[in-house]
């Protein structure tokens, strides 16, 4: 027996879920490596512990660690035992007991820990796999090694669980040997493994302990021995100090549905598929691997050289993923590896291998090897034909896949997929290719004699949270009809119901009241009888259509139900008591009891009346809005009629007995409207009179029983709205003309008057916060969690499951707050009973951290415990309304389409780890729901209410817009008065707290507030004071001392009435008669957005001594200031700079202070107004301190000490604080980071930092390095970025600076001007134009790269700033050279222009006007680039930013107009139906371009020059002509200039053409990149994709300029002698005007002037002319 502790006893039962497994080249063992789950919750305990104990830090003093002690480890803020196992100085190794891996840690992430920590064994468990041994002769099995069959086997076993018995434990190496006879008999039955003796297996083990063994396996978990019996980690030699570790593959369970992505396909039996719900974590995974391997580039090579070693390879796609080394192939330095989150192969360079650190491991493998269920190749092999019809179906496409059982063998999971709309693909491509297997041939042809469609194996979409059904056809009667007895409904009746099943508004079942109990009672006793049965107890042998029996739907409880058809082992049934039909394995179906066969089928068909499908069919979105409205919810219906099967019904909502839910339909425009014809003869006596029926309703509801209120819910003042705890409450009917918020409500009565135990998130308006969104309804209706509290929660739930788990704690009916256990899940979640439904013993509940309702049983429902209570209910409601509305006219009903939109923005957030803000403008109590922020949601780079107006899904409202009855406001409106940070305003500060709490009206909002004064004057002598209750929140308007009325909010009631001054800031206690209600009419007082503005200064402590806050009120107060906008804080205040004239308020608060430095304050002492910073407009600040520029970039961090712009737009630097002398260092360098200076490497070509660098270039001197000779920066067609305008001199001409190398411009400023490192002045004489040159700019005396642009007579040069785009005149004797290092960096500014417009100005020039607009719109912070075409040095680009696209604001605002050519080429397309290509002539540039197609001076195409967007384009036409498809409807319907693709005959690759003739079915085209015409069948062609649209015209259609055939024409020998000029070289094409092209469907034609070789091409082919 073994009593060492931490090591179990032969004999006993060791249940272990195998973490990994341990294999080793040179042996024969196999550890498993796994936890033991019986004492799970121990070790939990033991970590929540750890977590909270104080701990000291080794590297903190003290002691210093040693290898063997035992102590905790830090990792990613998670505290775990582990045992250090190397240092090397203060870097150790150390393996983590609880999880059986080993990680590097440095000194300050090692802590002390308690003994008491160490008492307990470690969690992870290591045992060897007793007596399995590889297949070899007896003798030899020592030196044997395992099979890549039997390695991938052992992976197989990652995360399984393995039941086995302890054999033996050998000491003192606690060696133990578990035997697990699955694993032992699945490894012998595959030929993988042998079974030998205990005794002989004992020996090996024995041997491998001896000391002959142990250099092999030095540092090996397999036998260590060290203090406390603690297992050691392994290293494996060869992996330069990398771990042992392999890839998890969680196992999926059979019968589910999983929606995947299919990622590769070899064969119908060899198809892999991705998890989708988890596929952003890949693209997420392989991006994190980009950033590391490509940082450390050239820093370690080593690579896994062993087959089956994971990797981490960079792809053909340039990416990195995880792989497994699959076969090496050293001849040719190349590796096979698999990819295994694709699943397929691919040949990669060994330089392209890694090994895979062990933070890849983490995430588990959900790709999987899956086989299309009921397929079968016959024994012949699948043929290509096949295989390529099965990819064209399935690959790279969602799909639904049923689960319908797991080969061990082959590791492949058999599966059905489903598409989008319910097909079988299995089916759908089994008959297309006759490859069904024998037993689905039997199914199908059985399914066809009861006449059963192909689409009867669709899966619907879920309804609620059911998961996917299926529905029966409707217009047929039922196939059990006359089998059982159905519940039947009266004609002209009311009934209370729920809705069980949805089809569409035209096909749904529903339950009445009367049956509830009855029905409760017989599925409780059915759940119990049958679940507690043995599996084949009561199984119905051979299942037969038509049988009255009980079926196990997915949720695992039985029903009642009616065999429809079998199919194999599959059973088609009908759910006689919900109305869904569902495909169920065949033991599933089970003898059905006489005593429930008593009650009724209770589940009856219904068709709401006077509303049909606007099409022939119900759109997925009607059916939404029909979902939505009835589902989960207590109804009233009245039976019109009974047409067949199905009772015509008209459906009223419960909570008001007045809302049709057709007329719900009909008004959102999902539904049109037809009357009902009653039928006579099925109506007995006459329908109820409308208003009598209203009365009914109204009655019926007030007698209903099966939803009870809570007796404590109250009325009273006491108990405030749970939503608004701490917030304003609502004003009492008497102060409110109208009171739209309806508290009969039950759920209303909850969310806003119950005394609720969780204290509710509360936001000042104006907060902005980061978020998590965590339930979505709608764009109207959704929840967010705030990030901060994240850490929180996932404590609490931890704590919670913790004591769920072991403790039972019944729910008491009446108690508000519980725990409910949440059906997707099964884990235990703070709750909120909303409602309770009596006859199915059901209970509505709110889960108050998320946001989202479910009905859950009360068996689910347990007491909460106080302390689980304290924490704020994390999530909180929120509207995009009344900011934006939906198209419809209902503010709650958004469309599917805006739904889907509002779920990508809120995805993509999380999937690009973006930060999600939440702005709240308002607080609205909407009816029937209770309280709502009104917010805004945005990323940095776009807002969610601009995007959904941007796609037309919403439309903007005024600021003045009423809301909708159903909608009453609890506060004022916050706005930002567009106020950005790094914008310079006028202010007047209106009340002082302090320098860090005062408010400010904007100077430009004077009008606003005359014309309020007046309105509020006015209201007040129309208005009676009330004598009403009045609460904190109450919006109202109140008397100030000086006797006028202002808008304000009362804030407290403790003593007196205290009143807050929206407008202006300051509170005063007020008498009850000083104030007036504001009634709903006034919506211009309630509507505009309070004009006070909080704000604090910037750099100025938060606490300052009383005598400077009654100096700063003095200097503030009564005078018009300026204020600089530095940045926003959570609360809306805002951090700004104030000005009076040219003193800083700031910078004197901090002087006062003392904060200054003595030599800063000196100087403030000599000048009281110290040269202060004058704000300068369309510039971003912010704390840091950089370099001065020459051009102001308007970013943050771009500009430090401005003082003053000059004429041309350029500024100067502070010469006080940084000296005269140009020589000396800039003292403005960032504080916070150090830059690494770069090097320069001596290679002759290299990629350095994303750009190709010609060393040889950098190797020569300045004076003979041109512009063209630095290394091109690497900018591609399409590529979009974030970039900083740079210097604008026009619309048409502009530089940007890719935000990226923000940086690079920073290290290449401080070199330049480090004294001492450029000293060596140029030869003037021998200074050319092009040549690169050291400039001193010289309104701030700072040192720029710089290029001669041209040479003045006086000595004078003027340069152009590489590297920000502005130009200035110097002396040619300042000029100095430029050294090797500065010659190694590219250009860092990019010449632009606007792509798609042109100046609206009659001469075509853009007025200065138009360049300042330009200037602001884009000068203030980063915007988004796409680079569209590069002509020549230019690139035509489009800029965009939050606030939408630039040129179209230019076009909006009459400064611009879209190009002509783009409208020539518009009017030659309908544009409706027609793809349009993008031409791109460069109107009234030059550019370097290749004669193509040349028919003669008169006609002939031009191609650019620059290759790139030739092979970008290229190679995406290419990727879309393989996976395009044959469109007969697109080849029958084109049009003359309608674009398209096709494969041409010469070279048999794809081009992009357009169509310029057709005859009957021949079609004569033109290759519009090449310029060159074919003919071809309409079957040739295939439509364009919208990708290749986006891409520019890479030629264009172009004629002589000078030449006009209204005067003569051409000579018959001019087409020969133009194309021998212009085809030699490339030209320099210079486009004199445009018109239509004729030839070519009038698309843009180019009438040019030719330069080739010095020569004018135009003057040359005048001899040629005959006028």
């Amino acid at each position: 027996m073994c009593s060492t502790p931490g090591v179990p006893t032969p004999g006993a039962l060791l249940n272990l879920r195998v973490s990994w497994v341990e294999l080793h080249p040179d042996l024969v063992l196999v550890r498993v490596w796994g936890f033991d789950r019986q004492r799970e919750g121990d070790y939990q305990r033991l970590q929540r512990e750890i977590q909270t104990a104080a701990k000291s830090r080794f590297g903190s003093g003290g002691r210093s660690p040693s290898v063997g002690d035992l102590c905790l480890v830090e990792l990613n803020e998670t505290w775990h035992r582990c045992r250090i196992v190397g240092r090397t100085g203060d870097d150790f190794q150390v393996f983590f007991l609880d999880r059986g891996c080993t990680l590097p840690a440095d000194a300050l992430s090692l802590a002390q820990g308690r003994d008491s920590f160490f008492h307990l064994p470690p969690e992870v468990i290591g045992c060897f796999l007793a007596n399995l041994v590889p297949l070899c002769l007896e003798a030899e099995v020592q030196q044997c090694q395992w099979s890549p069959r039997a390695v991938e086997f052992f992976r197989y076993l990652h995360g399984r669980e393995v039941e086995g018995l302890v054999q033996d434990v050998i000491l003192p190496q606690r060696g133990v040997l578990l035997e697990v006879p699955s694993v032992t008999k699945q490894m012998c039955e595959m030929g993988l493994a042998k079974q030998i003796s205990k005794d002989a297996f004992k020996g090996i083990v024995e041997r491998s302990f001896s000391s002959q063994y142990r250099n092999v396996l030095h540092g090996s978990l397999f036998f260590q021995n060290t203090r406390r019996e603690m297992p050691e980690p392994r290293v494996v030699p060869g992996q330069g100090g990398g771990y042992t570790l392999d890839y998890f593959y969680p196992l999926l369970q059979v019968g589910v549905i999983e929606s995947v992505i299919v990622t590769h396909v070899i064969d119908p039996h060899r198809v892999f598929c991705q998890l989708r719900s988890l596929s952003q974590e890949v693209k997420r995974l392989s991006e994190h691997m980009y950033q590391f391997y490509e940082r450390r580039h050239g820093l370690d090579e080593t690579w896994p050289e062993k087959l089956g070693s994971p990797c981490a390879a960079k792809g053909n796609d340039f990416r990195w993923h995880r792989a497994v080394v699959h076969q090496v192939f050293s001849s040719i330095h190349t590796v096979e590896v698999l990819y295994v989150d694709y699943g397929r192969k691919e040949f990669v360079p060994k330089s392209n291998i890694r090994y895979l650190i062990p933070e890849y491991f983490r995430m588990p493998v959900v790709t999987y090897s899956c086989a299309l269920f009921g397929t079968s190749e016959g024994g012949s092999g699948w043929s290509t034909s096949q295989i390529e019809k099965l990819k064209s179906l399935i690959l790279n496409k969602d799909f639904n896949a049923k689960i319908e059982y797991h080969s061990s063998f082959e590791h492949t999971y058999y599966v059905t997929f489903h598409g989008d709309c319910g097909e079988n693909v299995n089916f759908l491509f089994g008959s297309q290719n006759q490859c069904f297997s024998e037993n689905m041939i039997d199914c199908y042809k059985k399914a066809n004699g009861h006449n059963r469609e192909v689409q009867k194996n669709k899966i619907s979409p879920c309804e609620g949270d059911q998961v996917q059904r299926k529905n029966i056809d409707s217009g047929l009667k039922p196939p059990w009809t006359g089998l059982i007895k159905t519940a039947e409904l009266k004609v002209n009746t009311f009934y209370d119901a729920v809705v069980e099943f949805v089809k569409d508004p035209s096909e749904f079942w529903i339950r009445t009241k009367e049956f509830a109990v009855p029905f409760s009672k017989m599925m409780a006793s059915i759940t119990e009888t049958y679940t507690k049965a043995n599996k084949l107890d009561g199984i119905v042998r051979k299942p037969e259509p038509g049988l009255f029996c009980c079926a196990k739907f997915k949720d695992d409880c039985y029903y009642r139900a009616i065999v429809l058809h079998v199919q194999g082992k599959l059973v088609e049934v009908f759910f006689v008591d919900t109305g869904n039909t569902e495909m169920v394995d065949w033991y599933d179906v089970k003898v059905l009891l006489s005593k429930y066969k008593t009650l009724p089928a209770v589940a009856l068909k219904c068709s709401l009346v006077d509303i049909g499908p606007i099409c022939e069919k119900w759109t997925r979105e009607a059916i939404v809005c029909f979902k939505r409205a009835v589902i989960d919810k207590e109804l009233v219906i009245h039976v019109l009629a009974k047409q067949e099967d199905r009772y015509i019904i008209e459906m009223l909502e419960s909570g008001t007995g007045e809302t049709s839910i057709s007329k719900v339909i009909f008004e959102a425009g999902y539904a049109k409207y037809q009357e009902f014809q009653t039928v006579k003869t099925a109506l007995k006596g006459t329908l109820v009179n409308p208003v009598q029926e209203q009365v009914y309703v109204k009655q019926s509801l007030h007698d209903q029983a099966n939803i009870r209120p809570f007796s404590h819910i109250t009325l009273s003042s006491d108990h405030r709205p749970a939503a608004l705890s701490g917030s304003p409450s609502q004003m009492p009917v008497e102060c409110q003309q109208k009171t739209t918020v309806d508290l009969s409500s039950t759920e209303n009565q909850l969310l806003l008057k119950l005394p609720n135990p969780y204290e509710s998130q509360v936001f000042e308006v104006g907060s902005t916060v980061d978020v998590h969104v965590s339930f979505i309804d709608s764009p109207g209706d959704f929840w967010c969690q705030l990030l901060k509290g994240a850490q929180e929660l996932e404590s609490l739930m931890e704590q919670i499951q913790e004591h769920y788990k072991n403790n039972v704690e019944p729910y008491q009916r009446g108690n508000p707050a519980c725990i409910a256990k949440y059906s997707e899940d099964n884990k235990w979640y703070r709750a909120l009973i909303v409602r309770e439904v009596i006859p199915s013993a059901e209970f509505l509940v709110l889960y108050v951290d998320y946001g989202n309702k479910e009905r859950v049983q009360i068996k689910d429902l347990q007491a909460i415990k106080p302390e689980f209570v304290r924490l704020k209910a994390q999530a909180f409601r929120c509207s995009l309304y009344n900011l934006i509305h939906p198209i419809d006219q209902d503010p709650f009903v958004w469309n599917e389409d805006s739904f889907f939109a509002f779920q990508e923005f809120v995805d993509g957030a999380v999937a690009g780890c973006v930060e999600l803000k939440c702005t709240v403008y308002a607080w609205v109590a909407v009816a029937d729901k209770g309280l709502f922020n009104v917010v805004d949601l945005s990323t940095p780079f776009q807002s969610i209410c601009h995007l959904l107006v941007g796609k037309g899904l919403a439309k903007l409202l005024g600021p003045l817009r009423a809301l909708v009855p159903s909608v009453h406001l609890y506060t004022y409106y916050y706005s930002t008065h567009d106020i950005k940070i790094g914008s310079e305003e006028q202010v007047y500060v209106t009340y002082v707290i302090n320098p860090g709490t005062f408010y400010c009206q904007l100077a430009r909002n004077s009008g606003v507030l005359d014309q309020l004064a007046g309105k509020i004057s006015i209201l007040s002598t129309k208005i009676q004071p009330h004598k009403c209750a009045v609460n904190p929140g109450t919006l109202c308007l109140a008397k100030y001392s000086d006797q006028h009325w202002y808008r304000g909010k009362v804030i407290s009631l403790k003593s007196k009435i205290e009143v807050f001054f929206v407008d202006y800031g300051n509170t005063q206690i007020v008498e009850k008669e000083d104030l007036l209600p504001i009634p709903n009419e006034a919506q211009e007082l309630l509507f505009l957005p309070m004009q006070a503005i909080k704000c604090k200064l910037s750099d100025v402590p938060a606490k300052v001594p009383e005598e400077i806050s009654d100096w700063f009120e003095t200097a503030v107060l009564d005078t018009p200031l300026q204020a600089l906008v530095v940045a926003k804080e959570t609360d809306g205040r805002l951090i700004v700079e104030l000005y009076d004239g040219n003193t800083q308020i700031n910078a004197k608060i901090t002087e006062r202070l003392g904060l200054h430095s003595s030599k800063d304050s000196k100087q403030l002492l000599q000048d009281e107004t110290f040269s202060a910073k004058q704000p300068l407009k369309n510039e971003s600040w912010n704390t840091k301190n950089v370099k001065c520029k020459p051009q102001n970039k308007g970013r943050p961090g771009a500009v430090s000490y401005v003082q003053k712009t000059t004429g041309d737009g350029l500024f100067k630097c502070d010469k006080d604080r940084i000296g005269n002398q140009k020589e000396t260092e800039l003292p403005l360098r960032s504080s916070s980071k150090k830059v690494k200076q770069r090097s320069v490497n001596q290679e002759s070509q290299k990629v350095q930092d994303g750009w190709r660098v010609n060393t040889d270039a950098a190797a020569s001197t300045s004076e003979k390095v041109k512009l063209d000779q630095l290394p091109e920066k690497q900018l591609t067609p399409g590529l979009k970025t974030q970039v900083y305008i740079s210097h604008i001199n026009s619309p048409s001409c502009f530089f940007v600076q890719l935000a990226k190398d923000e940086s690079e411009l920073l290290i290449l400023a401080e070199k330049l001007n480090a004294g001492g490192l450029i000293t060596e002045s140029i030869n003037k004489e021998a200074l050319q134009v092009g040549n690169l040159v050291c400039a001193e700019f010289p309104d701030d005396g700072c040192a720029y790269r710089a290029v001669v642009k041209e040479k003045y007579p006086n000595g004078m040069v003027h340069v152009e700033f590489i590297d920000y785009g502005n130009t200035t005149t110097v002396d040619a004797c300042k000029l100095l050279k430029l050294e090797q290092e500065f010659l190694s960096i590219p250009k860092l500014s990019i010449m632009c222009s606007l792509n798609r417009i042109q100046s609206s100005g009659s001469l075509g020039d853009w007025t200065e006007e138009v360049v300042v607009f330009f200037r602001k719109r884009t000068g203030e912070s980063e915007v988004t680039c796409e680079f569209i075409h590069q002509l020549g040095l230019s690139w035509e680009v489009d800029l965009s930013d939050q606030q939408g696209s630039v040129a179209d604001d230019l076009v909006n605002c009459g400064y611009a107009v879209i190009n002509n050519m783009q409208s020539l080429t518009a009017a030659s397309h309908n544009a409706a139906c027609s793809p349009q290509l993008m031409w791109n002539i460069p109107v009234e540039k030059t550019c370097q371009a290749y004669a193509i197609a040349v028919d003669g001076p008169d006609y002939f195409w031009c191609q650019f020059a620059n290759s790139d967007g030739i092979e970008y384009l290229t190679e995406k036409t290419e990727e879309v002509g393989r996976l395009a498809k044959v469109n007969e409807n697109f080849a029958t319907s084109v049009q003359c200039g309608d674009a398209c693709i096709l494969k041409y005959k010469k070279d048999n690759r794809w081009y992009r053409a357009i169509i310029k003739g057709i005859n009957d079915n021949l079609l004569s085209i033109r290759f519009v990149d090449y310029g060159n015409e074919d003919e071809v069948s309409r079957e040739q062609i295939r439509p364009i994709s919208s990708e290749l649209l986006k891409i520019p015209v890479q030629a264009f259609p172009c004629s002589l300029a000078g030449f006009e055939f209204s005067t003569g024409f051409w000579d018959d020998s001019a087409s020969e002698k133009f194309y021998e000029i212009v085809t030699e070289d490339v030209l320099t094409v210079t486009v004199i005007r445009f018109g239509k092209d004729e030839v070519t469907c009038g698309v843009p034609l180019a009438y040019v002037k030719i330069e080739s070789k010095g020569m004018t091409i135009n003057a040359v082919m005048k001899p040629f002319w005959k006028s």
